[in-house]
């Protein structure tokens, strides 16, 4: 039984209920950053709508949902109070896009960073994802 339970929490997909979470991983940051940020694919495999509706993390101060928009010709972060998934659909949290934003955090972000978070939906399901890996983010050029 310890081997399927440790085959499972290594896999590259979490699922709870109709919830699926794919290759999530936390932006290093450099040393004495304050904030990062936290990518992923969301996929929801029911036949209705579901809404990421928090994120927790004890890596960090705070833990917040945010996207980015444009606004008087600025490319803008902002808070949001959730993001939805599509039924059977998908939704990829990255950078310039949808993601979980970590505020305060505790240490800088290096490669060997692990971290822990909670995420919880409209529907009522609750996905806890353990030992996020860290990855660089390239700058995105348009």
């Amino acid at each position: 039984m310890k081997k399927i339970l440790l085959a499972l929490s290594l896999g590259a997909s979490l699922f709870a209920g109709s919830i699926e979470v794919n290759e999530p991983y936390v932006k290093i940051t450099p040393p004495n950053a304050k904030n990062s940020a936290i990518f992923m694919k969301i996929k929801n495999n029911s036949n209705e709508d579901v809404k990421l509706i928090d994120a927790k993390c004890d890596f960090a101060q705070s833990t917040e949902i945010h996207t980015h928009i444009h606004e008087d010709g600025m490319m803008k972060m902002i808070r949001i109070q959730d993001a939805t998934i599509p039924a059977n659909s998908s939704l990829e949290l990255k950078p310039k896009s949808y993601h979980v934003m970590l505020m305060g955090i505790k240490n800088s972000v290096k490669e060997d960073t692990k971290l822990n978070l909670e995420l919880s939906f409209s529907n009522g399901e609750k996905l806890k994802l353990k030992d996020i890996p860290a990855k660089a983010v390239v700058p995105m050029h348009h």
